[in-house]
Formats: C-alpha cells, sequence, structure tokens
C-alpha cells in the first residue's frame, strides 16, 4: 500500500435526523462512524476508494449518517450500498435521511 495521504480532501459531513423512538440503536450517529469517517477520508486512496466504479457496502447503516458522507465525497463510486433491518423502524428512518440528504444537498448516487 502507497504511504501518500489521500489527495482529494473530503468534505464536512452532512448531519442527518436522529431519534430515540427506534426500538433499534439506529437511531443516532455513533462515535465509530464519525471515526471511521476521519480514516476514511484521510485514507480513501490507500484502502481503494477513489477507484472509478468502486463499490461500498454498509451493513447496519443506522439512521445512514456514515454511508450518506461516503457517497457524497465519491463522486466516481459504482454503487454505495446501505442496510439495515425493517423491525423497530430502523429502515424508515434510513430511507427518510437518504431521501432528505439527497434532495438537499444533491449528492449522487443516493435513493430509495
Amino acid at each position: 500500500m502507497d504511504d501518500k495521504v489521500s489527495d482529494v480532501e473530503w468534505a464536512s459531513p452532512i448531519e442527518v435526523d436522529t431519534t430515540t423512538t427506534l426500538s433499534t440503536t439506529g437511531g443516532h450517529v455513533w462515535d465509530a462512524a464519525r471515526r471511521m469517517y476521519e480514516f476514511l477520508s484521510v485514507m480513501s486512496s490507500q484502502v481503494g476508494l477513489n477507484k472509478p466504479g468502486v463499490t461500498v457496502l454498509e451493513l447496519g447503516a443506522g439512521c445512514g449518517w456514515l454511508g450518506i458522507n461516503i457517497a457524497r465525497n465519491l463522486k466516481d463510486a459504482g454503487s454505495i450500498v446501505l442496510t439495515e433491518q425493517v423491525q423497530g423502524g430502523a429502515m424508515e428512518h434510513l430511507v427518510h435521511n437518504i431521501r432528505k440528504v439527497a434532495k438537499a444537498h444533491h449528492v449522487n448516487g443516493l435513493g430509495c
């Protein structure tokens, strides 16, 4: 792996709606998601995220904060797939955030 720092500066993260009404853990942004964003923003080239057509899969996306912000920064990605369970309202909340962000920020590749 190349040791150089990513030559593409990532945009500041977009915030999403959070909630405490879900019966799952998917209603808020976990600190781990923020740390992963920081890591990927610096190491995107080294981990292969800057390759045209790259596919990203986020398992258990919760409110979608990490996946949405990855999509915002990877303009040449092939697809970015966010998954979440239907039970407890988590999927509905994820879909809400994707639609809101895609419309407000014109993030390519986001849709439901």
